[in-house]
């Protein structure tokens, strides 16, 4: 249906029309929080801009501090089930939100990157890192052995000595 409320054959959709005349679409009613859930989120927010994110850590510190309520696990689970509480309660923490694919590819990006680094530098446990992802154990192992069997093959066929030039090509004994 189009914007002027009719359905592309000429004929208005009465829905819309009484959508209008009653003051427009019915928006989900605005949460409205306890001053307990209030003084929490602001508890959970400060916590977060200091790096603490995890809500064990928000519920102890409110638990240790007698000027603060305390909130237990359970209450938190039943206010995580009301209508529109974590919509309201995360909108100051703009750092929770759900990771997209752009940014999985970024934090590939500086994995793979940090283990370039790594292995530029010598560090065994990226040697170790990259050669568990090229050459997964459950791979099955090439008929040649361990290692690369391109590596192998290109010495064989005589590419390790193929940049001589010519005549000074050692001849195997």
């Amino acid at each position: 249906m189009g914007k002027n409320g009719h359905n592309g054959n000429g004929h208005g959709d009465r829905r819309f029309i009484d959508a209008m005349l009653d003051g427009g679409p019915k928006k989900d009613a605005k949460f409205e929080p306890s001053v307990k859930q209030a003084v929490f989120r602001e508890v959970a927010s400060t916590m977060s801009r200091e790096g603490l994110f995890l809500t064990t850590d928000w519920l102890r510190h409110c638990r240790n501090d007698r000027e603060l309520p305390t909130v237990r696990t359970k209450e938190w689970k039943a206010w995580k089930e009301q209508a529109g509480f974590e919509d309201w309660f995360y909108e100051t923490l703009p750092d929770f939100t759900e990771m997209d694919d752009h940014d999985m590819q970024m934090l590939e990006l500086a994995y793979w990157r940090a283990v370039r680094d790594g292995m530029a530098g010598g560090q065994g446990w990226a040697v170790k890192e990259f050669s568990t992802r090229r050459w997964p154990k459950d791979s099955k192992p090439t008929a040649k052995g361990a290692g690369s069997s391109d590596l192998s093959d290109w010495i064989q066929s005589g590419g390790a000595t193929a940049w001589l030039p010519p005549g000074e090509v050692k001849a195997e004994a």
